[in-house]
């Protein structure tokens, strides 16, 4: 399965300050789970975050506008929302059995990128290309046009 991503989120930086690729010592990183096995996070889960977060970008998108250029050219809102969703993704993923501390600091993110792609799907706020051009929304069909 080819990983698809909008934004490349990494270990200690933006929202992902307190994060650190455990693999190498884990035990010094995080508790170990109620179970006593040892937390474990690594690229792999990271890119799966970011790999959510694309999908899901896409598909609240696609009937709105042309998404089919974002890979190669990334409007600056969309790694935003990228890097919020795949974030927040990643924060329920390294805390799964820890719901207190996911929802600590996932929630927030999540519905952050969401609110913000509410507003690209309602139009009252645009997508500026790299160009500065504003990117145009597809004509959107009803259930009823689609016969």
């Amino acid at each position: 399965m080819a990983l698809h991503k909008y934004s490349t989120l990494a270990f200690g930086e933006g929202y992902l300050k307190n994060f650190t690729n455990n693999m190498d010592n884990p035990v010094l990183d995080d508790p170990p789970f109620e179970d006593g096995n040892i937390r474990t996070f690594n690229q792999d889960d990271l890119d799966q975050a970011q790999d959510r977060a694309f999908h899901e970008i896409n598909a609240r998108l696609v009937n709105c506008y042309d998404v089919s250029d974002w890979e190669g050219a990334t409007p600056a809102i969309i790694v935003h929302v990228a890097d919020l969703l795949g974030a927040g993704y990643a924060w329920l993923q390294k805390f799964a059995s820890d719901l207190g501390q996911a929802d600590a600091n996932a929630v927030p993110l999540l519905e952050q990128g969401r609110r913000l792609l509410n507003e690209l799907r309602s139009g009252t706020m645009f997508i500026i290309q790299s160009d500065g051009s504003v990117q145009a929304r597809r004509a959107l069909q009803s259930s009823y046009d689609l016969g």
